[in-house]
């Protein structure tokens, strides 16, 4: 796949070390983490995901292939469509 250079311009592309240690940088809006996590166990997918969490914008989403879920790994992000994920929402909490 390709980007155009207005693409270009307005996005970083990353290639990150899912368990070594990541650079700095502004919250991620989009990460693309497919096929990926099925080779970790799951104490390693579970700190992964939790990292990739922490980084990701509260409006942002994770894309991750389809043998892979978060059912079971972690609570802090939802299903928005299959294999699309977002940080969970905080319930709203009931007024008096």
């Amino acid at each position: 796949m390709r980007a155009g250079p207005e693409i270009r311009a307005i996005v970083r592309f990353a290639r990150v070390n899912l368990v070594g240690d990541w650079p700095a940088g502004p919250p991620f809006d989009l990460v693309f983490c497919r096929n990926v996590l099925i080779y970790f166990d799951r104490p390693v997918k579970t700190r992964v995901v939790d990292r990739l969490l922490d980084r990701l914008d509260p409006r942002g989403y994770l894309f991750l292939g389809h043998a892979e879920s978060l059912g079971g790994i972690t609570s802090r992000a939802q299903a928005v469509l299959p294999t699309v994920y977002a940080p969970a929402r905080p319930a709203a909490t009931a007024r008096s």
